[in-house]
């Protein structure tokens, strides 16, 4: 199967039942992020000395919700389905992009 057939079998699939999949993986997104921003700082001192793979587990999964989303958004009925989620979708990408246009704090040189 290639890339396109499985994406438009993954777009059919997720039509069923209203899009509803779509708001939902939207919400998952949304929560992975605020899961990160205040549970995972609070579990960093209890996670130190366990394995680093529960860790991951929810940090990899914002990802791959993130880019399950950016493969259904190039079709216009998803874009479409997504109603007023796409304004929180919109509100996630410009959370992640805006550190990377914030300018950076100049570093000192140690004098040697």
């Amino acid at each position: 199967m290639n890339k396109s057939a499985f994406i438009n079998e993954l777009k059919e699939n997720l039509k069923s039942r209203d899009f509803i999949k779509i708001k939902v993986l939207i919400y998952e997104l949304i929560v992975c992020e605020e899961w990160k921003k205040n549970v995972l700082p609070l579990l960093k001192g209890s996670l130190v000395g366990l394995n680093s793979y529960r860790t991951y587990i929810p940090i990899y999964h914002e990802a791959a919700v993130c880019n399950l989303l950016e493969l259904l958004m190039f079709h216009r009925d998803t874009v479409e389905s997504a109603d007023q989620h796409i304004l929180e979708l919109i509100d996630y990408c410009y959370r992640k992009l805006l550190p990377l246009s914030a300018p950076k704090a100049p570093q000192s040189q140690p004098d040697v």
